[in-house]
């Protein structure tokens, strides 16, 4: 499984021409009965979905159509009610990839997989996991990065699960940090930190996690210094400020998802402007990332300093 997980660019010659053919399979009601059907054309649909996600430039703006369509999303939506057992780890990663923009059908697909299937969020952690962080270990990109916040932002239990592992999580994103070059991974990877720090309420636990982010000291430029941990202080406690020509990328960003996302997710620091607040402040509180239940919050995984308790609410 983990070695079908998007890492290399598509062929376009080649998925380009299969994906209308698969979409039109999919939008054939003779199809939705039968989940083995829906499966069998669900699998590479969102295969190539994903892959155009991390890979957006291997497509032409005329493709942009196709790729959005969101005939497969209601497609596996259908199968989450038909046969939720169906619903593979591969199938859901892929689907997560594929709609960054539709989290909470996401997160609906999701539930329906988790209560089927209690072992899923397991081999998530077991399997997805490790591979991602081998990836930001050995060769750092910002695909593997935005597999990582699109993870976290698609529902509440992989939430939890990611902070249960933040031990591990966070060093590998502290030490991969100085080879993204481009804001938006450095963007992707800053708000994995602030999900987190947001999901235990800051207080100790939150502070226990930004350790694990790295020392700080240096040029408080924020998305142009090597640090993670002083990046993040920069963007999301006010001790720094993005220089213009950051903000100007973090705009183009931002008018880039807005088509598909009306909701900004984009970084914010304290000490901004009025101007700089309304372009970027709906980010910091994003209903994709929610906080963790307290029974994940409280997991018994977590080491002592980074279990919350009253204090840190």
């Amino acid at each position: 499984m983990t070695r079908t997980l998007p890492s290399t660019s598509p062929q376009p010659h080649l998925h380009l021409r299969a994906l209308p053919l698969l979409i039109s399979r999919l939008n054939d009601p003779s199809t939705h009965p039968s989940p083995s059907s829906l499966l069998q054309a669900l699998q590479p649909t969102l295969h190539i979905l994903a892959q155009y996600q991390l890979y957006p430039s291997k497509a032409s703006a005329s493709h942009q159509p196709l790729l959005s369509s969101t005939i497969p999303l209601s497609a596996l939506l259908h199968l989450s009610t038909l046969s939720p057992h169906s619903l593979t780890l591969p199938l859901c990663r892929d689907a997560i990839i594929a709609y960054p923009a539709h989290t909470t059908t996401i997160s609906t697909i999701l539930t329906s997989a988790f209560t089927s299937q209690p072992t899923l969020l397991d081999d998530l952690r077991t399997q997805v996991l490790p591979s991602l962080v081998t990836r930001l270990r050995l060769s750092p990109s910002a695909q593997v990065v935005r597999v990582l916040h699109l993870l976290l932002r698609s529902h509440e239990e992989i939430v939890g699960l990611l902070l249960t592992e933040s031990d591990y999580l966070l060093p590998a994103l502290r030490d991969s940090y100085p080879q993204l070059r481009d804001v938006r991974g450095k963007s992707d990877a800053l708000h994995v930190c602030h999900a987190l720090v947001r999901a235990v309420r800051g207080g100790q636990s939150g502070e226990a996690l930004k350790r694990l982010m790295g020392e700080t000291g240096g040029s408080r430029r924020i998305l142009v210094s090597d640090g993670l941990r002083e990046d993040y202080e920069c963007c999301f406690e006010g001790r720094g400020r993005i220089g213009d020509g950051e903000m100007g990328e973090l705009r183009r960003l931002r008018d880039e998802e807005a088509a598909s996302d009306p909701v900004g997710f984009l970084p914010f620091g304290r000490e901004r402007t009025l101007a700089e607040g309304k372009v970027i402040a709906a980010g910091v509180h994003h209903p994709a990332v929610p906080a963790p239940p307290s029974s994940f919050a409280r997991a018994s995984a977590l080491p002592p300093e980074l279990r919350i308790d009253r204090t840190d609410a």
